[in-house]
């Protein structure tokens, strides 16, 4: 079971331009992401990193797909890990006739990798973007 992916859906009242950005900008993802932010060009083969408030690296990875307001898809492996990486996937999908967008995230090849975190991860990043203020006091501090 553990080798199995790991997939989350979620709904946010929100438009693709802006989900997108949720997920590709370092501002925001230090807001949501248990203060962790992104850095990367978001291009095909660039290297994407996660990085603590301090600058220290926590994580990084490839960007394996890169296709604005569709999907992300990227290869992961935190500091230290010595397995092969696991493979997140962000696939954005607009509802019709409504202002929602269907997020579905996969995290697959997790070979014992913890995964419970992104229910977390994900509802703080839906709260923000729809009334624009953080659940948890983690978040809260980065977030001023």
């Amino acid at each position: 079971m553990e080798d199995q992916p790991y997939v989350y859906e979620i709904f946010i009242a929100t438009s693709l331009e802006r989900l997108w950005k949720a997920l590709t900008s370092t501002e925001d993802t230090k807001k949501y992401f248990v203060t962790l932010g992104a850095h990367s060009d978001w291009k095909e083969g660039s290297i994407v990193e996660f990085r603590k408030n301090n600058g220290e690296l926590d994580g990084k990875g490839e960007i394996l797909e890169s296709n604005p307001y569709g999907k992300l898809k990227y290869s992961w492996n935190d500091v230290g890990d010595e397995l092969a990486p696991s493979i997140i996937t962000y696939e954005l999908e607009k509802v019709e006739n409504e202002d929602v967008v269907k997020l579905t995230l996969t995290h697959d090849k997790l070979m014992g990798r913890a995964y419970k975190f992104w229910p977390i991860v994900l509802s703080e990043m839906k709260t923000l973007i729809e009334s624009g203020q953080p659940i948890f006091s983690w978040s809260k501090k980065n977030s001023s």
